[in-house]
């Protein structure tokens, strides 16, 4: 069950996992995924998670930095490639 977090214990919190705890997006490569390339990933190894949840994550990163996603289901996992949007005109 989540806990509601008062101010008074961001301090804490804080020191607890320092000043800069690593974002959970950093979990997976992206910048360099995002190379326009095509990529093999492998569930397991390359992803922890479903193929259906890890395809939403890639899909609401691809939005966020202004790319496309296609991807393509393997055997063993998922093909994916980023393109960057065209501007609109």
């Amino acid at each position: 069950m989540a806990t509601r977090i008062m101010p008074s214990d961001i301090a804490y919190i804080r020191a607890a996992l320092g000043d800069n705890p690593p974002p959970s997006a950093a979990r997976y490569p992206w910048d360099e995924w995002a190379d326009g390339n095509t990529w093999h990933l492998v569930e397991g190894d390359d992803y922890h998670t479903s193929t259906d949840n890890f395809i939403d994550t890639a899909k609401k990163w691809a939005r966020r930095h202004g790319q496309c996603l296609r991807r393509r289901r393997a055997t063993d996992g998922l093909y994916i490639r980023f393109i960057p949007k065209e501007p609109a005109t």
